[in-house]
């Protein structure tokens, strides 16, 4: 596998048609269909009909095998990361002893497994993509016509193939990292940067159809945990959104709330700045939020804002749609769709167990596999475009498989409605500190 995956390889993005057809559905593929399998007994094509498993390269393990006389079974890649069969990836999980050439590889081996991304074979995919379409025909009730039951949560997966690098995936900043990819940091803040400018970036199939499945009337609302703009510029309606964690291109009024929508990165002026006069530091977070500019409202001109929230910050309770709002709205649907999520950070992850059906889709493990009535391991692109395709057959008379086996959802609302709370006072502490800071600052004007 080491000659056919290489440096370009590892970078390469699905192939994806944006029109529902047979020909789409063939022509997908992932970044690794056409590769040999990484297990050198095997050795044989992956193709899209293959279940696979992606392994990241535990650099400083792969260089303590490489000492080892006995050649690895594994064509473990430098600096990069390899797929192999799930059966494969089964029997050599099963039967480390019997499989793995030395205890050197077998530390490889098993320092790899936190980086493993699962996938589907195609038709797998298409037949959960069905299995989802049933569930919403199911909770659209006797009419069979498209109900507002649906809300859909999203994470940095969705937006990988728009070429966003992600943190956590296989091909992530944060996995190469702890992978010891990067000889310094940087490398790090090089690879971060990579990539068209975000107001180059174009919405991915998943932004596109969930924006469908808003027009047809099936999908309530979402809340997103990227700040990227993809939903709104696929044309997903801004009072159907929850941005939990900002938006770069938004900033709002202290004061009043007001929402401003800009043409470039508001953080640019904003998180680093330090050095400029209208730079406060946070107290949750450590960075500036203030931009330096004003509210153009009659009467208000209070300080703007980005709507970024980092490590530390409490969600936002009205701005970008608000943790609130979301939370209402996922109360009251039946079906929610989380996508390109490992579903681990809190509260933001416990809006999922709020509906009564969960479908999630990503690669890697998440903290609700456990619960979910519907598992899909795959891309989202892949498999939203299979559900498409499902929805346009038309209602189904079957009963899904995840109303006879699992019933309803838990719901963790106790737990949420703290945390909404929690976010009010903290915004109201924030409105005090500005218009404190603001009252200074006009006294100090006075005096000088």
């Amino acid at each position: 596998m080491s000659s056919s995956l290489n440096d370009s390889d590892n970078h390469r993005e699905p192939h994806y048609h944006e029109e529902s057809s047979e020909e789409a559905e063939k022509s997908y593929r992932r970044w690794f269909d056409g590769n040999k399998c990484g297990l050198k007994s095997c050795n044989s094509e992956l193709r899209p009909d293959h279940a696979c498993v992606v392994l990241v390269t535990n650099e400083s393990k792969r260089r303590q095998q490489a000492k080892s006389k006995k050649p690895p079974a594994i064509d473990w890649v430098k600096n990069g990361r390899l797929a192999i069969h799930r059966e494969c990836f089964d029997q050599v999980n099963d039967n480390e002893n019997g499989k793995l050439s030395s205890r050197a590889e077998k530390n490889l081996f098993r320092a790899s497994l936190p980086t493993a991304e699962f996938f589907d074979d195609a038709s797998t995919v298409q037949q959960k993509a069905a299995e989802t379409a049933k569930l919403f025909w199911f909770v659209s009730g006797k009419s069979k016509k498209p109900s507002p039951c649906v809300v859909a949560f999203t994470g940095a997966g969705i937006s990988s193939s728009a070429g966003i690098p992600t943190y956590r995936g296989s091909d992530g900043i944060d996995t190469k990292e702890a992978m010891k990819h990067a000889t310094n940091e940087k490398d790090n803040e090089e690879e971060e940067e990579e990539g068209a400018p975000y107001s180059n970036l174009k919405p991915t199939a998943t932004h596109r159809i969930l924006a469908k499945l808003e027009k047809q009337g099936w999908l309530s609302y979402i809340a997103s945990q990227n700040c990227d703009n993809l939903h709104g510029k696929a044309g997903t309606s801004r009072d159907k959104l929850t941005e939990l964690h900002g938006n770069i291109f938004i900033e709002y009024c202290s004061d009043c709330h007001k929402e401003y929508e800009r043409p470039y990165e508001v953080d640019a002026y904003s998180t680093d700045c330090y050095k400029e006069n209208y730079y406060v530091k946070c107290g949750h977070c450590g960075f500036g939020h203030f931009t330096g500019r004003r509210c153009s409202v009659h009467g208000c001109q209070g300080k703007l804002k980005d709507t970024i929230v980092n490590f530390g910050d409490p969600l936002h309770n009205q701005v970008l749609g608000g943790l609130s709002k979301a939370t209402g709205n996922f109360l009251a649907a039946d079906i929610c769709l989380a996508m390109g999520s490992s579903l681990s950070v809190s509260p933001a992850n416990m809006l999922v167990t709020l509906p009564h059906f969960l479908v999630v889709v990503n690669l890697q493990s998440t903290d609700q596999d456990n619960d979910a009535h519907v598992r899909v391991w795959g891309e989202s692109d892949q498999f939203m475009e299979c559900l498409s395709r499902e929805m346009r057959n038309g209602p189904s008379t079957e009963t899904p498989e995840a109303v006879v086996v699992k019933g309803k959802h838990k719901r963790d609302w106790e737990e949420l409605k703290a945390e909404i709370e929690y976010s009010k006072e903290q915004e109201t502490i924030q409105e005090a500190v500005a218009k404190n800071i603001s009252r200074q600052s006009k006294r100090k004007k006075r005096r000088g």
